[in-house]
Formats: C-alpha cells, structure tokens, sequence
C-alpha cells in the first residue's frame, strides 16, 4: 500500500500507539510498533531505563535496523526515540555515527507527528518508566533532537485538546456537525 511515511514520536503515554491503531484501523495503515517492548522482552530486560550503554546501543542499532527494513507506512516510536533513549541513558561510544544513521532514516519519512507529554494517560504497565519529569524530559530531548537535526519542517505537533472531536468522530463512524 502506498501513501505518506509517518513516524510518531514523544513520551510513554502520550498518545502514539492509540493514534497508530486509529490510522491502522481506519485506513489500513501498516504500522511498526512495539518493537521496543519485543526486544526487552526477548533479551530479559524489564526496565530499558537500567541497561549498560553498551546494551542500550545494541537495542536501539537493533531498532533502527529493524526500522530501514520495514515496509511500513507508520512507525509507532522512530529513530528520534532511539537516539533520545541513547542520549538519556549516557550513551557515547559510537553515538555521532549512530545519530546520522538516525537522521538518514528521519528523512525517509514524510510526516512526523510529536505528540507532547499527557500525565494523564501514563499508566504503568510493567515496562513504562512512570516519573512524569523522565517522561517530560524525553519529551524536550525529543524535541530538541527534531530540531537539531532541521527536521521540524516535517514535523506536526499533535494537538491533544483538538482531536477529541477526531476521536469521537472515528469511534463512531461518523461525521459530527461542526
């Protein structure tokens, strides 16, 4: 299926995959997603925030391998996730390198869509770091990330307060008078 390439990025909770299974749902969108969580799963890690730097990298060079491989048209979490991961765990050791490869896959994609912080929606769920100031900060390292590597000109800043109507208007079906 053709179409844009979007990736979605931001916190834990904000969002990403609600709004990927809507366009999956809706659309017929492919969707890479969770990838991160199999690969704790399958490497027995259970709180990525704890792992050596050298883990850390092996997990997301792993991602984002994973990710120039895919075929799909929304990447739930993308390489601006994988370096800020990176970032907040301290990891140097092979990072410029890793960085450009980031951005070389950034811009493979059409449209990003951030979604900003939503303590409201971070639950815990076994995997999630909870602490709404990590969580604030992955949201500015994000950011700042998109930023730095002139990419805010395919960005999007997703609207919470605005989509409520979106939302109501996908899980009905139908179209509400405006």
């Amino acid at each position: 299926m053709g179409g844009p390439r979007l990736g979605l990025t931001g916190p834990a909770g904000s969002g990403k995959t609600t709004f990927a299974r809507c366009l999956e749902e809706r659309f017929g969108c492919t969707v890479h997603g969770a990838a991160a969580r199999e690969w704790l799963k399958r490497n027995g890690v259970r709180e990525h925030w704890t792992m050596s730097a050298e883990n850390a990298m092996r997990m997301q060079t792993d991602l984002l391998e994973a990710m120039f491989a895919s075929r799909a048209q929304v990447f739930d979490r993308f390489s601006a996730d994988t370096v800020c991961f990176l970032e907040l765990a301290g990891v140097t050791a092979g990072r410029e390198e890793f960085e450009s490869r980031a951005v070389e896959f950034a811009r493979t994609l059409d449209i990003i869509v951030y979604f900003p912080y939503r303590s409201e929606y971070l639950v815990h769920d076994g995997m999630r770091h909870t602490d709404a100031k990590y969580q604030m900060t992955v949201a500015a390292t994000i950011f700042d990330w998109l930023r730095r590597s002139n990419l805010l000109d395919r960005t999007l800043i997703f609207q919470h307060h605005l989509s409520l109507l979106a939302n109501a208007e996908l899980i009905s079906g139908h179209e509400t008078t405006r």
